[in-house]
Protein backbone atom coordinates (compact mmCIF):
# COMPACT_ATOMS: atom_id res chain seq x y z
CA UNK A 1 0.00 0.00 0.00
CA UNK A 2 1.45 3.43 -1.08
CA UNK A 3 1.31 6.16 0.93
CA UNK A 4 -2.00 8.25 -0.56
CA UNK A 5 -3.48 5.04 -0.65
CA UNK A 6 -2.96 4.48 3.41
CA UNK A 7 -3.73 7.83 4.40
CA UNK A 8 -6.93 7.83 2.09
CA UNK A 9 -7.50 4.04 4.01
CA UNK A 10 -6.88 5.90 7.75
CA UNK A 11 -9.75 8.98 6.76
CA UNK A 12 -12.04 6.35 5.54
CA UNK A 13 -11.10 4.46 9.51
CA UNK A 14 -11.70 7.70 11.03
CA UNK A 15 -14.98 8.34 9.84
CA UNK A 16 -16.60 5.63 10.40
CA UNK A 17 -14.72 5.78 13.48
CA UNK A 18 -16.40 9.03 14.34
CA UNK A 19 -20.01 8.56 13.05
CA UNK A 20 -20.59 5.31 15.23
CA UNK A 21 -18.67 7.35 17.95
CA UNK A 22 -21.29 10.27 17.76
CA UNK A 23 -24.00 8.15 16.81
CA UNK A 24 -24.00 9.71 13.12
CA UNK A 25 -23.52 12.83 11.66
CA UNK A 26 -24.39 16.10 13.36
CA UNK A 27 -27.85 16.37 12.16
CA UNK A 28 -28.66 13.09 13.29
CA UNK A 29 -28.28 14.35 16.65
CA UNK A 30 -31.12 15.43 19.01
CA UNK A 31 -32.42 18.79 18.32
CA UNK A 32 -31.73 19.83 21.70
CA UNK A 33 -28.06 18.98 21.09
CA UNK A 34 -27.45 20.42 17.90
CA UNK A 35 -24.80 23.08 17.62
CA UNK A 36 -22.91 21.82 20.41
CA UNK A 37 -19.54 19.68 21.12
CA UNK A 38 -19.96 16.65 22.51
CA UNK A 39 -17.37 15.08 25.15
CA UNK A 40 -18.51 11.55 25.32
CA UNK A 41 -20.33 9.12 23.12
CA UNK A 42 -24.20 9.29 23.36
CA UNK A 43 -24.32 5.51 23.53
CA UNK A 44 -21.84 5.17 26.29
CA UNK A 45 -23.67 7.58 28.78
CA UNK A 46 -25.08 6.45 32.07
CA UNK A 47 -27.71 8.43 34.12
CA UNK A 48 -28.83 8.15 36.84
CA UNK A 49 -32.34 8.47 38.00
CA UNK A 50 -33.61 8.75 41.92
CA UNK A 51 -37.24 9.16 42.37
CA UNK A 52 -40.69 9.46 44.10
CA UNK A 53 -41.86 6.46 43.31
CA UNK A 54 -43.49 5.38 39.83
CA UNK A 55 -46.27 3.89 41.57
CA UNK A 56 -47.43 7.19 43.35
CA UNK A 57 -49.58 8.67 41.04
CA UNK A 58 -50.12 8.91 36.94
CA UNK A 59 -48.06 12.21 36.98
CA UNK A 60 -44.97 10.44 38.50
CA UNK A 61 -45.45 7.57 36.44
CA UNK A 62 -45.32 9.34 32.94
CA UNK A 63 -41.66 11.23 33.90
CA UNK A 64 -40.58 7.99 34.42
CA UNK A 65 -41.72 6.64 30.90
CA UNK A 66 -40.62 9.32 29.20
CA UNK A 67 -37.00 9.07 31.30
CA UNK A 68 -37.03 5.56 29.89
CA UNK A 69 -37.69 6.31 26.28
CA UNK A 70 -35.35 8.94 25.55
CA UNK A 71 -32.48 6.58 26.92
CA UNK A 72 -33.56 3.71 24.94
CA UNK A 73 -33.99 6.06 21.97
CA UNK A 74 -30.47 6.99 22.25
CA UNK A 75 -29.05 4.25 23.53
CA UNK A 76 -28.31 5.63 27.06
CA UNK A 77 -27.94 3.79 29.85
CA UNK A 78 -30.83 4.25 32.74
CA UNK A 79 -30.07 3.57 36.31
CA UNK A 80 -33.41 3.51 38.12
CA UNK A 81 -33.87 3.85 41.80
CA UNK A 82 -37.65 4.19 42.53
CA UNK A 83 -37.54 5.58 45.96
CA UNK A 84 -41.45 5.30 46.36
CA UNK A 85 -42.94 8.00 49.34
CA UNK A 86 -40.07 6.59 51.64
CA UNK A 87 -37.30 9.33 52.04
CA UNK A 88 -34.95 6.24 53.71
CA UNK A 89 -35.37 4.08 51.14
CA UNK A 90 -33.91 6.99 48.32
CA UNK A 91 -30.80 7.57 50.70
CA UNK A 92 -30.27 3.78 50.97
CA UNK A 93 -30.76 3.73 47.25
CA UNK A 94 -27.96 6.57 46.33
CA UNK A 95 -24.62 5.49 47.27
CA UNK A 96 -25.79 2.59 43.89
CA UNK A 97 -25.37 5.87 41.20
CA UNK A 98 -21.68 5.81 42.73
CA UNK A 99 -20.98 2.12 42.36
CA UNK A 100 -22.57 2.29 38.51
CA UNK A 101 -20.35 5.66 38.00
CA UNK A 102 -22.84 7.35 36.12
CA UNK A 103 -22.40 10.42 34.25
CA UNK A 104 -25.09 12.52 35.89
CA UNK A 105 -27.72 12.31 38.62
CA UNK A 106 -31.32 13.36 38.11
CA UNK A 107 -32.66 13.36 42.13
CA UNK A 108 -36.31 14.08 42.44
CA UNK A 109 -36.23 14.54 46.56
CA UNK A 110 -38.75 12.48 48.67
CA UNK A 111 -37.83 14.72 51.35
CA UNK A 112 -36.29 18.07 50.48
CA UNK A 113 -34.18 17.99 54.06
CA UNK A 114 -33.55 14.52 53.99
CA UNK A 115 -31.76 14.33 51.29
CA UNK A 116 -28.73 16.82 51.97
CA UNK A 117 -26.59 13.93 52.83
CA UNK A 118 -26.78 11.77 49.42
CA UNK A 119 -27.01 15.09 47.60
CA UNK A 120 -23.36 15.83 49.01
CA UNK A 121 -22.12 11.90 48.96
CA UNK A 122 -22.74 12.35 44.70
CA UNK A 123 -20.94 16.32 44.93
CA UNK A 124 -18.30 14.28 46.94
CA UNK A 125 -17.70 11.85 44.14
CA UNK A 126 -17.47 14.25 41.36
CA UNK A 127 -20.77 13.57 40.01
CA UNK A 128 -22.91 16.36 38.55
CA UNK A 129 -26.56 16.38 40.00
CA UNK A 130 -29.85 18.05 38.51
CA UNK A 131 -32.43 18.52 41.03
CA UNK A 132 -35.86 17.61 39.63
CA UNK A 133 -39.46 19.47 40.74
CA UNK A 134 -38.65 19.83 44.34
CA UNK A 135 -36.09 22.01 46.02
CA UNK A 136 -33.83 21.45 48.48
CA UNK A 137 -32.53 23.43 50.98
CA UNK A 138 -30.11 26.62 50.26
CA UNK A 139 -27.52 24.89 52.09
CA UNK A 140 -27.22 22.09 49.18
CA UNK A 141 -27.91 23.95 46.20
CA UNK A 142 -24.18 24.84 46.07
CA UNK A 143 -23.76 20.68 45.34
CA UNK A 144 -26.18 20.65 42.40
CA UNK A 145 -25.44 22.09 38.66
CA UNK A 146 -29.54 23.06 38.01
CA UNK A 147 -32.91 22.81 38.99
CA UNK A 148 -35.49 21.43 36.69
CA UNK A 149 -39.11 21.85 37.33
CA UNK A 150 -42.84 24.08 37.63
CA UNK A 151 -43.13 26.92 39.52
CA UNK A 152 -44.94 25.57 41.99
CA UNK A 153 -45.86 28.88 43.74
CA UNK A 154 -46.87 30.68 41.27
CA UNK A 155 -48.97 28.18 40.00
CA UNK A 156 -51.02 27.67 43.29
CA UNK A 157 -51.21 31.15 43.68
CA UNK A 158 -53.49 31.17 40.63
CA UNK A 159 -55.09 28.21 41.92
CA UNK A 160 -56.20 30.01 45.02
CA UNK A 161 -57.51 32.78 42.81
CA UNK A 162 -59.10 31.17 40.91
CA UNK A 163 -61.27 29.29 43.99
CA UNK A 164 -61.62 32.95 45.33
CA UNK A 165 -63.41 33.50 42.42
CA UNK A 166 -65.18 30.16 41.82
CA UNK A 167 -66.50 30.98 45.72
CA UNK A 168 -66.88 34.66 44.97
CA UNK A 169 -64.71 35.61 47.42
CA UNK A 170 -66.52 33.76 50.79
CA UNK A 171 -67.10 30.82 52.01
CA UNK A 172 -65.88 27.97 53.81
CA UNK A 173 -62.86 26.19 52.12
CA UNK A 174 -61.13 22.73 52.84
CA UNK A 175 -57.23 22.25 51.69
CA UNK A 176 -55.75 19.23 50.38
CA UNK A 177 -52.02 19.63 50.41
CA UNK A 178 -48.97 17.01 49.44
CA UNK A 179 -46.79 14.44 50.89
CA UNK A 180 -45.26 16.12 54.09
CA UNK A 181 -41.42 17.62 53.80
CA UNK A 182 -41.73 17.83 50.66
CA UNK A 183 -40.80 21.52 49.04
CA UNK A 184 -43.21 20.99 46.57
CA UNK A 185 -45.87 20.79 49.11
CA UNK A 186 -44.69 23.84 51.22
CA UNK A 187 -44.72 25.51 48.18
CA UNK A 188 -48.00 24.94 47.03
CA UNK A 189 -49.90 25.81 50.24
CA UNK A 190 -47.73 29.15 50.83
CA UNK A 191 -48.95 29.87 46.76
CA UNK A 192 -52.59 29.20 47.87
CA UNK A 193 -52.27 30.99 51.63
CA UNK A 194 -51.14 34.16 50.41
CA UNK A 195 -53.58 34.22 47.34
CA UNK A 196 -56.25 33.65 49.91
CA UNK A 197 -55.31 36.34 52.03
CA UNK A 198 -56.68 38.76 49.91
CA UNK A 199 -60.11 37.45 50.70
CA UNK A 200 -61.34 37.45 54.53
CA UNK A 201 -64.84 35.94 54.02
CA UNK A 202 -62.98 32.40 52.66
CA UNK A 203 -62.53 30.39 55.94
CA UNK A 204 -59.88 27.49 55.91
CA UNK A 205 -62.23 24.76 57.86
CA UNK A 206 -59.59 22.21 57.63
CA UNK A 207 -56.36 21.14 55.95
CA UNK A 208 -54.82 18.11 55.91
CA UNK A 209 -52.27 15.80 53.54
CA UNK A 210 -53.23 13.34 51.17
CA UNK A 211 -49.46 12.41 49.90
CA UNK A 212 -50.51 13.30 46.26
CA UNK A 213 -52.93 9.96 46.60
CA UNK A 214 -56.39 10.01 44.97
CA UNK A 215 -57.77 7.04 47.31
CA UNK A 216 -56.17 9.23 50.45
CA UNK A 217 -57.53 12.33 49.10
CA UNK A 218 -60.95 10.54 48.52
CA UNK A 219 -60.84 9.02 51.95
CA UNK A 220 -59.99 12.86 53.70
CA UNK A 221 -63.01 14.03 51.99
CA UNK A 222 -65.58 11.52 53.54
CA UNK A 223 -64.28 12.19 56.38
CA UNK A 224 -64.72 16.23 55.82
CA UNK A 225 -67.82 15.41 54.62
CA UNK A 226 -69.06 13.61 58.08
CA UNK A 227 -67.73 16.24 60.06
CA UNK A 228 -68.97 19.29 58.03
CA UNK A 229 -71.59 18.05 55.68
CA UNK A 230 -72.99 21.14 53.59
CA UNK A 231 -70.70 23.50 55.65
CA UNK A 232 -68.38 22.80 52.85
CA UNK A 233 -68.24 25.29 49.98
CA UNK A 234 -65.39 24.97 48.45
CA UNK A 235 -62.21 21.83 48.40
CA UNK A 236 -59.02 23.10 47.16
CA UNK A 237 -56.26 20.40 46.35
CA UNK A 238 -52.47 20.33 46.00
CA UNK A 239 -52.38 18.07 42.93
CA UNK A 240 -54.71 16.23 40.61
CA UNK A 241 -54.89 13.08 42.32
CA UNK A 242 -56.14 14.19 45.25
CA UNK A 243 -58.09 16.43 44.01
CA UNK A 244 -59.93 14.08 41.86
CA UNK A 245 -60.27 11.61 45.05
CA UNK A 246 -62.29 14.69 46.66
CA UNK A 247 -64.34 15.19 43.46
CA UNK A 248 -65.41 11.45 43.57
CA UNK A 249 -66.55 11.61 47.71
CA UNK A 250 -68.52 14.49 46.90
CA UNK A 251 -70.13 12.92 44.20
CA UNK A 252 -71.19 9.55 45.92
CA UNK A 253 -72.23 11.95 48.74
CA UNK A 254 -74.21 13.99 45.93
CA UNK A 255 -75.79 10.47 45.04
CA UNK A 256 -76.87 9.36 48.56
CA UNK A 257 -78.78 12.56 49.09
CA UNK A 258 -76.21 14.15 51.86
CA UNK A 259 -74.87 16.71 49.40
CA UNK A 260 -76.40 19.10 47.20
CA UNK A 261 -75.09 18.77 43.49
CA UNK A 262 -72.87 21.50 42.34
CA UNK A 263 -72.69 23.49 45.56
CA UNK A 264 -69.07 22.59 46.18
CA UNK A 265 -66.33 23.70 44.13
CA UNK A 266 -62.94 22.33 43.17
CA UNK A 267 -59.59 23.92 42.09
CA UNK A 268 -56.16 22.13 41.89
CA UNK A 269 -52.51 22.49 41.42
CA UNK A 270 -51.73 20.01 38.41
CA UNK A 271 -54.71 18.93 36.86
CA UNK A 272 -55.20 15.04 35.85
CA UNK A 273 -57.45 13.69 33.08
CA UNK A 274 -60.78 12.95 35.41
CA UNK A 275 -60.57 16.59 36.53
CA UNK A 276 -60.40 18.15 33.42
CA UNK A 277 -63.26 16.38 31.83
CA UNK A 278 -65.29 17.28 34.78
CA UNK A 279 -64.12 20.96 33.93
CA UNK A 280 -65.81 20.36 30.32
CA UNK A 281 -69.35 19.10 32.09
CA UNK A 282 -69.31 22.04 35.15
CA UNK A 283 -68.33 19.46 38.17
CA UNK A 284 -65.04 20.61 38.86
CA UNK A 285 -64.40 24.48 38.62
CA UNK A 286 -60.77 24.50 37.28
CA UNK A 287 -56.95 24.30 37.96
CA UNK A 288 -53.48 24.52 36.50
CA UNK A 289 -52.36 22.15 33.55
CA UNK A 290 -49.13 20.87 34.49
CA UNK A 291 -47.68 18.45 31.81
CA UNK A 292 -45.35 15.54 33.17
CA UNK A 293 -44.39 15.26 29.49
CA UNK A 294 -42.67 19.00 30.05
CA UNK A 295 -41.56 17.84 33.82
CA UNK A 296 -39.37 14.39 31.86
CA UNK A 297 -38.77 16.22 28.71
CA UNK A 298 -36.70 18.98 30.40
CA UNK A 299 -35.11 16.44 33.21
CA UNK A 300 -34.09 14.46 30.49
CA UNK A 301 -32.77 16.59 28.16
CA UNK A 302 -30.34 18.75 30.50
CA UNK A 303 -29.53 15.77 32.07
CA UNK A 304 -27.82 14.52 28.96
CA UNK A 305 -26.13 18.51 28.36
CA UNK A 306 -24.86 18.28 32.05
CA UNK A 307 -23.28 14.87 31.38
CA UNK A 308 -21.84 16.52 28.02
CA UNK A 309 -20.29 19.29 29.68
CA UNK A 310 -22.54 21.43 28.33
CA UNK A 311 -23.29 24.30 30.15
CA UNK A 312 -27.14 24.87 31.18
CA UNK A 313 -29.17 27.64 33.21
CA UNK A 314 -29.08 27.07 36.93
CA UNK A 315 -33.04 27.05 37.03
CA UNK A 316 -34.91 25.71 34.05
CA UNK A 317 -38.98 26.29 35.29
CA UNK A 318 -42.30 26.12 33.55
CA UNK A 319 -45.78 27.28 34.51
CA UNK A 320 -48.46 25.55 33.31
CA UNK A 321 -52.02 27.67 31.96
CA UNK A 322 -55.20 27.96 34.47
CA UNK A 323 -58.10 26.16 33.16
CA UNK A 324 -61.72 26.51 33.39
CA UNK A 325 -64.77 25.89 31.12
CA UNK A 326 -64.60 29.12 29.43
CA UNK A 327 -60.87 27.68 28.36
CA UNK A 328 -59.93 24.31 28.89
CA UNK A 329 -61.34 22.47 25.56
CA UNK A 330 -58.60 24.73 23.52
CA UNK A 331 -55.78 22.24 25.50
CA UNK A 332 -55.41 19.03 24.63
CA UNK A 333 -56.78 16.30 26.85
CA UNK A 334 -53.96 15.19 29.89
CA UNK A 335 -53.49 11.40 29.91
CA UNK A 336 -52.57 11.01 33.41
Amino acid sequence: MNRRQALATFGLVTAISLGDTWGGLAQDLPEFLKGHELKKPLNQLKIGFSALGRGTNSYSAIVYDIMEKRSEELGMELVILDGGTDPGVQAQQIPTMITKQVDVAVVWPINSGAILPSIKLLYDAKIPILILDSRIPEEGVKYTVAFTGADHYKEAYNTGLLMAKALDGKGNLLEITGLPGYDVTQLRIDGIADALKQYPDIKLLDIQPADWSQEKGQTLTESWITRFGDQIDGIVAADGGSGAGAMYAVRAAVEDGRLQSGHIKFTDVSLFTPNYDAILTGEYYGGVLQPPQTEGKLAFENAVKIAEGIEVPKEILFEGPVLTKENAAQYERPNW
